[in-house]
């Protein structure tokens, strides 16, 4: 059931159910002996977890949000090694527009625009449009840019980063707990 729509989860509220979510407190371990072990597992292995109560679509919920140390790391480093190849495109889009003459200021705005929904991790900002007469009848406007990191975006992937939340249909942490929604993900049948 990944990735669940709401009419889905309405058909199913019958059976119990835990499936990944696209991302307050923390647990406290209950006394069976299983469940400890399991969490200390979890814990070596460096997964830290809040549980949050929620209703989606109608459904009373309990979500776990995950966070895997394993994952974290590895997210960041697909994120810096994204950084530096759209720094470089971004540069030549730069340059390129900085040469590009056009008819209208709003022309500029718009392909300066177009240019920066296709960048995600940088962005183009004009300092100024300067205006360039070729002849009596003809004006080009061309762009002065600079070229700046989406620091919020970049901060929120790094915070992100590790995460992921599973949700079950089962409220009561005694029938199930954290460390067992967890164990059921990670092992599937």
């Amino acid at each position: 059931m990944d990735n669940s729509s709401p009419n889905d989860l309405k058909k199913d509220q019958r059976n119990n159910w835990i499936l990944p979510r696209k991302s307050k407190s923390f647990f406290s371990p209950e006394t069976d002996p299983e469940i400890q072990e399991m969490t200390r597992e979890f814990q070596k292995k460096g997964y830290k977890w809040l549980e949050q109560k929620v209703t989606y679509a109608g459904i009373k919920q309990r979500w776990l949000i995950v966070e895997s140390a394993e994952r974290k790391q590895s997210d960041i480093q697909k994120l810096n090694s994204k950084i530096e190849p759209e720094k470089k495109t971004a540069l030549k889009l730069r340059k390129k527009l900085e040469r590009t003459g056009f008819d209208t200021v709003t022309q500029a705005q718009n392909y300066l625009k177009s240019i920066n929904k296709k960048l995600k991790l940088w962005e183009l900002k004009y300092l100024e449009i300067k205006s360039k007469k070729i002849n009596k009848q003809s004006i080009f406007y061309h762009y002065q840019i600079e070229t700046k990191p989406r620091v919020s975006e970049i901060e929120r992937r790094t915070v992100a980063a590790g995460r992921f939340i599973l949700a079950t249909n089962i409220e009561s942490s005694s029938d199930f707990h954290c460390s067992e929604i967890l164990w059921n993900y990670k092992n599937p049948n």
